[in-house]
This record gives C-alpha cells, structure tokens and sequence, in this order.
C-alpha cells in the first residue's frame, strides 16, 4: 500500500475512472458521427459535380490505351452504376472497333492506290 491507499480505494479509483472513460466514450462517438456526416455531405457534393466528366471516362477510355486498362478499375472505385458502365463500355468498343476497321479500311484502299505507281517505279526500272 503506498500513500495510505488500501486495496478497497485502489479498486475504487479504478472503477471511477473506468466509469469517467465509458461517459467520455458515450459522447465521442456523436461528435465523430457528426463530423462524419459533413465529410460524407461534402464527397457526395464532390461527386455529383465531378459525375459527367466520370461518365465520359468509361467511353473515352476506349481510345487511349493506359485508360482502357484502368477505366473499369476507376468506374468500380467511383461507385459507378453497373448498367450505366455496361452501356457506355459497349458503346466504346463499338465506337473503337469501328473506327478502326473502317480506318483501316479506308487506309487499305489509298495504299494500293499508291501502292501500283510506287511498286511499277521500283520493280520495272533498268539497271
């Protein structure tokens, strides 16, 4: 026993405090809670200013390879709508596979074009 304390007071100062840190405790998580509540308000403001610039990544991410990786992993990070991801996802490689069958396409038809004056330069002269 130190300082004329006996093992009765010792339990009762344990208990006091136990009892002071359960009240502190009742009345933290409200505060918390409140402060929680306005981080929330303010990302969810965020977000519903930042959602058409985010909508536009899934499309666009198509035609530019490091988005095309990753725009599925910001759409799931984002809490995107599955359909709204489905739609717009389809609608980007359709976009993409046709603009890029029909360039080649197109790119095709011009080098043979030039392909036959080039080809009758370089294989029919006389050396």
């Amino acid at each position: 026993m130190i300082g004329g304390e006996s093992e009765h007071d010792r339990r009762m100062i344990a208990i006091g405090l136990l009892f002071i840190r359960m009240l502190r405790d009742c009345f933290k998580p409200r505060q918390q809670l409140q402060a929680e509540i306005l981080v929330l308000r303010h990302q969810l403001n965020v977000l519903r200013q930042r959602a058409p610039r985010r909508r536009k990544i899934v499309f666009f991410g198509r035609f530019v390879a490091v988005l095309r990786t990753y725009s599925a992993l910001l759409a799931g990070v984002n809490r995107m709508n599955w359909r709204y991801f489905l739609v717009m996802n389809a609608l980007g490689g359709i976009c993409w596979a046709s603009a890029f069958g029909i360039g080649s396409y197109l790119f095709g038809e011009q080098a043979t074009r030039v392909a036959g004056p080039v080809s009758y330069l370089l294989w029919n002269r006389e050396i």
